[in-house]
């Protein structure tokens, strides 16, 4: 059934376009449980099968991101962390996701919002974290900018690298990212405790 829905689901994406790129990548800038990941990828295939362009399919996903994300900043800046602490279980979020992220805001900053696009569960909630922290229009609207089109630009190109097997190295590209994820948070934790 999942496998049924994932392909008409595709069929969507092909059909709707750029604008249907922009659409369904602003569901990932929200936070909002999407598998963007896997949804680029195959969108670099398609420009590899010669349906769309690369230059654009860039343009239109982090627009959609970075849109989704603008409105993150605006309810983390409004309401706080109180917000994510409430309603984080409807967007599949365990109270450890937000204290991780939480700590790796404080400690990275802004640079949080351009390379922790690339982890997944960081990427959900760094916008959040940027507007709790009060982070400033200007600086956050421009770092989130880049880190989503580094993001968008990265994965379409997986896409189009290994066309139509996009799909068999998606999971293993995710594998190493979650191992690296947490090969960085315990050297965190270690580096912590040693100071």
């Amino acid at each position: 059934m999942f496998e049924s829905l994932w392909h008409q689901f595709l069929i969507w994406v092909h059909n709707a376009g750029y604008q249907g790129m922009g659409a369904d990548l602003l569901l990932e800038g929200l936070g909002v449980p999407f598998p963007g990941d896997a949804v680029m990828a195959f969108y670099g295939y398609m420009i590899s099968a010669g349906h769309f362009s690369y230059v654009q399919a860039v343009a239109w996903c982090a627009a959609g991101c970075w849109l989704g994300s603008i409105a993150a900043f605006f309810v983390g800046r409004t309401y706080g962390v109180g917000f994510l602490q409430r309603f984080g279980r409807f967007l599949l979020l365990r109270p450890k996701h937000v204290r991780e992220t939480e700590l790796l805001s404080m400690r990275y900053g802004v640079w949080i919002l351009v390379f922790g696009r690339f982890l997944p569960g960081v990427r959900t909630l760094s916008s959040y974290f940027a507007g709790i922290g009060r982070m400033s229009w200007p600086t956050f609207l421009l770092m989130s900018l880049l880190g989503f089109a580094m993001w968008c630009a990265a994965w379409l190109w997986i896409g189009v690298w290994f066309g139509e097997h996009w799909d068999q190295i998606l999971e293993r590209i995710n594998q190493l990212l979650l191992a690296l994820v947490l090969l960085i948070i315990m050297a965190g934790f270690w580096w912590w405790k040693r100071n």
